[in-house]
């Protein structure tokens, strides 16, 4: 899998932010990426370290990022043994 870090996203990008995603007990599994480019395109990579699991869109606009992130966001329960 890409590295973050050799991610075009991130290169090009205006903004960017990032965030541990953790489990209930506050244990970090994973992280989510975000950003946009100057011209208001959207992008956001979230990844599971257990599994290599990701869920990511690149470089649309503002309104299907808005879509893609609620599919993301609702993606709340972990498969078992992460």
């Amino acid at each position: 899998m890409q590295s973050m870090a050799a991610d075009p996203a991130l290169t090009f990008s205006n903004h960017v932010e990032k965030r541990d995603i953790l489990d209930d007990t506050g244990h970090s599994v994973g992280e989510d990426y975000w950003g946009y480019l100057k011209t208001g395109e959207r992008w956001r990579q979230a990844r599971l370290f257990k599994g290599g699991v990701v869920a990511k869109y690149s470089f649309v606009n503002k309104q299907e990022a808005e879509l893609f992130d609620q599919v993301i966001g609702s993606a709340c329960v972990l498969p078992s043994g992460l």
